[in-house]
C-alpha cells in the first residue's frame, strides 16, 4: 500500500526537467532578488530568458597563417558589415601580438561589397592548391552570412583568379593597419608601426 501511494505521488510531481519560457533561477542574470514574486525582466539584454538571438551581423574575413612557425604566425582582417575592419596577429599559443582596428572609408567599403558582389561563393573550390604545404604558408577568406558560412583556402600569395581582387584589398588593409600609414581606411589618432 505504502508503495502505491508512494507511485501516486511521484507521478503527480510535475517534472523537474525545464521548459522554455520557465524562469530557473540559477545562473538567471536578471533576478535581481531570491523573491518568488519579484518579476522576471524579461526585456533585460543578455537575459537567459530571451528566445530571440540577438540581431545577426554579416562579416567577411581574409587570413593567413604559417604552420611551422614561432612569433608571428597569424593574421585575421575581419570586416564587419558595417565597414568596421579588424586586424589581429598572433602566435599559435594565442597571444596577440597586433590588434587594431579603424573604419574603412566609405569608397573603399564600397569597393569591398562591389567586388564581393562579383564573386560567386557557390562556385568556388574549398581548397586551391596545397596551402603552407613545404612550410609555404596558407591563405584563406570566409564569408559569414548567418545561416551559411563558407571558407576558402589558398596557398599563401597565390589567390584563385576570382578571389584576386579581394585577395590584394586585404593585403593593402593588413599593411595599412599595421604601417600605420592609411589611405583606404580612416587614420587613427594614435598609431606606432608593428615591427614584426
Amino acid at each position: 500500500m505504502r508503495l502505491a501511494l508512494l507511485l501516486v505521488f511521484a507521478l503527480s510531481l510535475p517534472a523537474c526537467a525545464p521548459r522554455l519560457g520557465d524562469d530557473d533561477d540559477s545562473g538567471d542574470d536578471d533576478d535581481s532578488s531570491d523573491d518568488d514574486d519579484a518579476a522576471d525582466d524579461d526585456d533585460a539584454i543578455d537575459d537567459d530568458d530571451d528566445l530571440t538571438p540577438p540581431p545577426y551581423e554579416p562579416s567577411w574575413t581574409a587570413g593567413w597563417s604559417f604552420g611551422k612557425c614561432w612569433g608571428t604566425c597569424i593574421g585575421s582582417l575581419h570586416v564587419a558589415d558595417d565597414g568596421l575592419v579588424t586586424y589581429s596577429i598572433s602566435n599559435w599559443d594565442g597571444e596577440v601580438f597586433l590588434e587594431r582596428s579603424s573604419d574603412a572609408l566609405p569608397e573603399s567599403h564600397a569597393r569591398l561589397q562591389a567586388l564581393q558582389d562579383a564573386v560567386d561563393i557557390g562556385s568556388l573550390d574549398p581548397v586551391y592548391g596545397c596551402p603552407d604545404c613545404a612550410d609555404g604558408g596558407a591563405q584563406n577568406m570566409n564569408w559569414d552570412l548567418g545561416p551559411v558560412l563558407f571558407s576558402v583556402s589558398y596557398e599563401f600569395g597565390n589567390p584563385p583568379p576570382e578571389l584576386a581582387d579581394l585577395h590584394d584589398l586585404a593585403a593593402l588593409w593588413q599593411q595599412e593597419l599595421a604601417a600605420c600609414e592609411f589611405s583606404e581606411l580612416a587614420p587613427l589618432a594614435e598609431c606606432e608601426p608593428f615591427e614584426g
